[in-house]
């Protein structure tokens, strides 16, 4: 058998089967925030595959009513950007391993916002001299409810 990469098989070779995976959660640290007050949210992705993997990201979309303001953890994650938010894990992360990521955001609108984040993965493995890029993509969503409080 020979694969699409050019990697031929024999009844001789034993194959290992590289299964990245990874597991994204995102949720609001307070769901219900006052409206110009600062929503904290916290997102944890883990390695569940059985492959280290590098080039781990976190992206989410511009939000109406959210301002992004700043995130945690930066000697772990650098951002950037490009008609999006991303956040790049500066390390590999080992098979078991999770990870942690704390954006803040400002409110500038009343509403319940669903807050999306991206969580993708290319991971280089090398087999027998070939390298093969392998990616993968989760959605995870979040909700937040921001109020107007009269303060009479």
């Amino acid at each position: 058998y020979t694969d699409p990469y050019g990697l031929t098989l024999s009844n001789k070779s034993s194959l290992f089967v590289w299964d990245p995976k990874i597991d994204v959660t995102k949720k609001a640290v307070n769901p219900v925030v006052v409206l110009k007050h600062r929503a904290l949210f916290e997102i944890n992705v883990s390695n569940v595959g059985n492959k280290n993997l590098s080039g781990v990201f976190v992206s989410e979309e511009e939000h109406s009513g959210l301002k992004f303001i700043d995130y945690s953890n930066h000697d772990e994650w650098t951002y950037s950007f490009n008609n999006k938010h991303t956040w790049t894990l500066n390390k590999d992360l080992n098979v078991g391993e999770s990870v942690l990521l704390f954006v803040t955001f400002d409110t500038d609108s009343v509403g319940k916002f669903i807050n999306k984040v991206n969580a993708e993965i290319t991971v280089i493995s090398n087999v027998e001299g070939i390298a093969r890029p392998i990616i993968s993509f989760i959605i995870f969503k979040s909700n937040l409810k921001c109020l107007y409080v009269n303060s009479r």
